[in-house]
């Protein structure tokens, strides 16, 4: 969503009806009421039906009320004649020529009322003068406040809606969406929503906005895909993206480009090695850390150099990685190793998605999850039933799904099938194999599932 967020121009509860429309008119954008400390507190666009009455209405009925002299003095060009204080608040406003006046009313009258002492007896809170040269008898007395307005009667009047704050007009009945929200998601809520979207972050702090303007004139995301080259593996919302290049280890998937773009696959055993060589090949230098956060992929996806998808190109890079980050390979791939192994300890949800991945082949879609271990005799029938169960939970659309057990230290592997139709059992554990609860089997030298697990599920859905 952020890519089609623009800057939200802001002002406080208390600015004026004025300063909004001034600022509408610049920015040609809804508006976001914020507080110091309290957040958003509303939204204020020029055609809401609220902004609109207040800036017809007859505001002076409205003092007291959604006006106070306060904003009265902060908005308009009011010049004081005298140095009467005000002595109380005032409750209402008349003009001399329209109703009677209360007592602690405003009296706004002409330059020269015909009788400025009858004005005085009627006790008013204070006294507006509109118009030049104002009336000598009401400038020298010193009790009621007397105040100029060098402007028209006309303009007067045209200017009280303006000193409303914008508190009293806003609409606080305005929707929220987070930053990450995907464009095709939201659609429909945008379209729902009249004046704009407010965007924001996990904490509430405001982004921005999002209207149906900025959302047609909004550019596509560029992506770079790598390490997958299958459309469910990928990102929410890549159909919005434009993908500009691809860099990967695997099959070629089913993932579509509206243009040529830059492919980099290569037969190695990691798409960290991929990475590092087109950094050399770049003349980009690697630093320390990151050569380490390179070579801790490599040796994961490699199993510290034991799969079958191992190439020379690997090993001769997790050398000269190991040699930038200043660290013994064996050792830190050891310690890569157990660090990932979170078999026994992790939450079974959480550990069967951190590496699943969706497949597609022909009419039939799967998912396959592998879990490395460095120690596959530590996992009980009650744990491996714990996360086939999790594992299966995530079916939806999908056949089967596939779970992928290695010990990367003895280079085997526990693998279920998982599907509710038994046929999918048959057709995918080998004929020799001895089952474990008639669904699982274990598979020496079976560790790599880009490699091995999943050219053998496709061969065997099509046999």
């Amino acid at each position: 969503m952020l890519e089609a967020c623009a800057p939200a121009p802001c002002l406080s509860p208390e600015a004026p009806l004025s300063t909004a429309l001034r600022l509408l008119r610049e920015s040609r954008s809804p508006l976001v009421v914020v507080g110091d400390e309290s957040g958003i507190h509303g939204i204020i666009s020029e055609r809401m039906p609220r902004v609109t009455y207040l800036l017809s209405a007859n505001v002076e009925d409205m003092l007291g009320t959604l006006l106070q002299w306060e904003h009265l003095v902060q908005s308009l060009p009011l010049e004081p004649l005298n140095a009467a204080p005000l002595q109380t608040t005032p409750t209402g406003m008349r003009f001399v020529s329209g109703a009677p006046a209360q007592a602690n009313d405003i009296l706004v009258t002409g330059p020269m009322p015909e009788n400025p002492q009858a004005l005085l007896e009627q006790k008013p809170a204070a006294i507006i003068i509109v118009g030049p040269m104002p009336c000598p008898t009401l400038t020298t007395q010193h009790e009621t406040p007397v105040f100029a307005y060098q402007g028209s009667a006309f303009a007067f009047c045209a200017s009280l809606g303006g000193c409303i704050p914008c508190s009293n007009a806003m609409e606080t009945n305005f929707t929220t969406i987070m930053g990450d929200e995907i464009l095709s998601e939201c659609r429909d809520t945008i379209a729902r929503t009249e004046y704009g979207l407010l965007v924001t972050d996990d904490s509430g702090q405001l982004h921005g906005l999002v209207t149906t303007q900025q959302l047609a004139a909004a550019p596509r995301r560029k992506v770079a895909l790598v390490d997958h080259f299958e459309r469910a593996q990928s990102i929410k919302g890549l159909e919005e993206a434009e993908i500009f290049a691809i860099v990967d280890h695997h099959r070629i998937g089913d993932i579509e480009t509206s243009e040529p773009v830059d492919i980099d696959c290569r037969i190695w055993g990691s798409t960290a090695s991929i990475l590092f060589a087109r950094c050399k090949e770049s003349g980009l230098i690697v630093p320390p850390a990151k050569a380490k956060l390179l070579l801790g992929a490599l040796i994961s996806d490699t199993l510290l150099l034991q799969s079958p998808t191992t190439r020379e190109q690997d090993r001769r890079i997790a050398k000269e990685l190991a040699d930038i980050a200043g660290v013994d390979l064996q050792a830190f791939g050891l310690d890569v190793l157990r660090h990932n192994d979170r078999l026994l300890t992790a939450k079974a949800s959480s550990l069967v998605k951190a590496d699943c991945k969706a497949f597609t082949h022909g009419k039939h879609r799967f998912l396959a999850t592998q879990i490395e271990t460095v120690d596959l005799s530590a996992l009980t029938d009650e744990r491996a039933l714990e996360l086939e169960t999790s594992l299966e939970s995530q079916l939806s659309s999908e056949d089967f799904a596939m779970l992928m057990i290695t010990d990367v230290l003895k280079q085997v592997s526990r693998i279920s099938v998982l599907s509710s139709e038994a046929t999918w059992r048959r057709k995918l554990i080998p004929l020799d194999a001895e089952t474990i609860n008639g669904h699982a089997w274990l598979a020496e030298g079976f560790v790599s599932r880009k490699k091995q697990l999943i050219p053998y599920v496709l061969g065997q859905i099509d046999s």
